[in-house]
């Protein structure tokens, strides 16, 4: 966990930067279609309301034009007062007609408005995913130890230009370690895995490690 290599990181943050504001952007305009979707619900049921304001009006007038109608041929109501009420009839239903193109149109534009906020949405949640990519990135420019260890083998300085898969340092563990080397042929056939092994280091004659080998690996040439 401790940090061993801080890289340039303004790129990175400029990236971040730009993901929170295009999220931010997303989420404005999906809680917009939202309102929308609201708002238009509202009036359509406004228009549903209308509709039956209208045809209500137009049953009664047409009710009344009849009843008006069959009064004037018995010659009991003024004919100029059946055309009213005629008149009253056609403006009514015409009204309850706009009533209901009213409402067909209000279901469109609903319709149309709840696509926006499904494509709203999608835009949130790819946002959310590009951002999340950005701050993954930004992290890793703060390369970290993943073991207990020792640091050896820093072969970077402040400033260089690093390549990708380039190596930087090694870290020996600090709990478990291990030797590699080369032997003979001859040796190798005696050799197995699980076998305890003593091993000397010429600069440290006085010190003696013991250890058990833990794999070996074989290459068959020929000519």
């Amino acid at each position: 966990g401790d940090l061993l290599i801080t890289l340039e990181a303004t790129d990175f943050e400029a990236r971040v930067a730009q993901a929170k504001a295009e999220l931010s952007q997303a989420e404005a305009d999906a809680a917009q279609a939202n309102a929308r979707i609201a708002a238009q619900r509202d009036t359509l049921a406004e228009a549903h309301a209308a509709r039956e304001a209208a045809d209500a009006s137009a049953e009664l007038s047409a009710s009344d034009a009849k009843r008006l109608s069959e009064l004037a041929d018995k010659g009991w109501y003024p004919k100029a007062k059946v055309d009213q009420a005629e008149a009253s009839k056609r403006t009514t239903a015409a009204q309850l007609t706009q009533a209901e193109a009213a409402i067909t149109s209000e279901r469109s534009q609903l319709t149309s408005t709840q696509a926006a906020a499904q494509s709203a949405v999608a835009r949130v949640e790819a946002a959310r995913a590009k951002l999340a990519a950005a701050e993954l990135d930004l992290g890793r420019t703060q390369i970290r130890a993943p073991i207990d260890g020792v640091v050896t083998n820093k072969v970077i300085t402040e400033g260089q230009l690093l390549s990708p898969n380039q190596a930087a340092l090694a870290i020996v563990p600090s709990g478990d370690a291990w030797v590699t080397a080369n032997f003979k042929e001859t040796q190798i056939a005696d050799m197995k895995v699980g076998q305890c092994a003593r091993i000397h280091v010429d600069a440290y004659p006085n010190l003696h490690i013991g250890g058990k080998i833990q794999s070996r690996s074989e290459e068959h040439t020929s000519e």
